[in-house]
C-alpha cells in the first residue's frame, strides 16, 4: 500500500527474533531507519497512547525509538532511550525517566497523553510515572529506530529490536495497556459465529 515505511541504510526486519513473528532489527548505525510516508499530522498533545515492544541491546548511548518530526530546529516528539533512561521530547522539551531499561530483555512501553497535557509511561504493563508535557508541532514526517539529534539529523540509530509498535487515537486505560502487555504470552481463544452465504 501507499502507507508502506521504507528501510534505511543498515536495518532490517528480522522475521524470527519478535515478540509475535518477526521484529525491525537496528545495529546502532546512524541514518538506519524506517521512513514512513505522510500520514497526516500526529502532532499536538491530543488523547493518544503509543505501545511498542523494545529489546535494547545495550544501556549506554543515546537511540531513538520512535519519532514524529519535520526538518525544523527542536520541532516534533520522538520516543528514546538514553543509557538506562527513556527520553520524551515535545519541541524542545525533555521528559527523562530513568531506570528505565535493563540491557538484553525485552520491555513494554506505553506512553499514554491525554489533552491536558498528562503524560503516563508504563513498562511492562504497570504505571511508572506521571508528568506532563508542553504542546509539540504536528509534523507528518515518521521514523522507526533512529532518533534526531535536535530534530536535524538521523544520527541515533537504534541497537536492539522494535517490536509491535503502534500509535492508538485514545489515551489508554492503565487496564488496556495491561492487556496489550499480557498478549505476550498464553493461549487466547475466541468466540465466533459462522454462516455459510
Amino acid at each position: 500500500s501507499s502507507y508502506n515505511g521504507t528501510l534505511t541504510g543498515s536495518v532490517r526486519i528480522n522475521k524470527s527474533d519478535g515478540i509475535l513473528a518477526g521484529a525491525f532489527q537496528g545495529i546502532g548505525a546512524s541514518d538506519s531507519y524506517v521512513q514512513f510516508p505522510n500520514l497526516g499530522s500526529l502532532g499536538g498533545i491530543n488523547n493518544r497512547t503509543y505501545l511498542m515492544w523494545v529489546y535494547t541491546d545495550a544501556t549506554s548511548g543515546v537511540e531513538g525509538i520512535f519519532g514524529d518530526h519535520n526538518s525544523v530546529t527542536d520541532k516534533g516528539f520522538h520516543i528514546k532511550k538514553s543509557s538506562a533512561s527513556l527520553l520524551i521530547l515535545a519541541d524542545a522539551e525533555t521528559l527523562t525517566i530513568t531506570n528505565f531499561f535493563t540491557a538484553q530483555k525485552w520491555t513494554h512501553i506505553a506512553v499514554a497523553l491525554n489533552n491536558s497535557g498528562g503524560v503516563s509511561v508504563y513498562r511492562n504493563g504497570n504505571l511508572f510515572h506521571n508528568s506532563t508535557l508542553s504542546d509539540h508541532t504536528g509534523t507528518n514526517q515518521y521514523v522507526i529506530g533512529s532518533g534526531r539529534d535536535t530534530f536535524n539529523d538521523f544520527i541515533e540509530g537504534w541497537d536492539g529490536y522494535i517490536d509491535e509498535l503502534g500509535v492508538v487515537n485514545k489515551t489508554m486505560t492503565a487496564e488496556e495497556i495491561n492487556d496489550t502487555y499480557r498478549l505476550r504470552s498464553g493461549y487466547y481463544y475466541w468466540n465466533v459465529n459462522v454462516t455459510d452465504q
